[in-house]
């Protein structure tokens, strides 16, 4: 056996744990998890927290792989005849992986932008207390259990963390189907 086979074996395995990882995560999570949650407890305080919860999680996962990913990426970048440097376009091989790598730069700015600034938004209070002069006046509730709808809803930041889930995972796939381009063309 050829003793470069091993090492590049264990890069490839790597680099493909770690896109399984992230982009497999954004996917599952948008067709399967965050629908099985919302079905299961609407929109509740408690699918807030199991989402945050998840979410947070993931996060962790999603970091690692994003610098596996870059690590094993540069390693892997060199190994076909036809790579010509990153970002070029003359071979077709260049063409796919830097389409690739483009889509994986948007995909890694909408992921840390729900990461770190959605979640960090401030989020309105609900039901604001009213101070006048030595006394605080709760407002009145309108209907009924009109607190507990407005804390439930999700607000417009949970909203577009949500559309910005959709938007990466189909991204992930495409991602995905120009990995396999990339490495159809490098054995070609």
């Amino acid at each position: 056996m050829n003793p470069k086979i091993a090492p590049l074996a264990v890069i490839l395995f790597l680099h493909d744990l770690f896109l399984t990882v992230w982009m497999g995560g954004m996917i599952v999570n948008a067709l399967s998890f965050l629908p099985s949650t919302r079905a299961a407890l609407g929109p509740s305080p408690q699918m807030k927290q199991v989402m945050a919860t998840f979410k947070k999680k993931q996060s962790t996962w999603v970091y690692i792989s994003m610098v596996g990913l870059l690590i094993t990426g540069l390693l892997l970048s060199r190994r076909a005849p036809q790579f010509t440097g990153l970002f070029t376009f003359s071979t077709a091989y260049s063409t796919a992986l830097s389409l690739k790598h483009i889509l994986v730069l948007i995909v890694t700015a909408v992921a840390l932008y729900r990461s770190l600034v959605l979640k960090s938004a401030p989020t309105p209070p609900q039901n604001p207390a009213v101070p006048t002069g030595n006394k605080v006046i709760a407002p009145p509730h309108s209907g009924q259990g009109s607190g507990e709808q407005s804390s439930a809803s999700p607000s417009g930041k949970e909203k577009l963390s949500v559309q910005l889930l959709y938007l990466n995972a189909m991204l992930a796939v495409l991602i995905l189907l120009l990995s396999a381009f990339v490495r159809a063309l490098a054995s070609a």
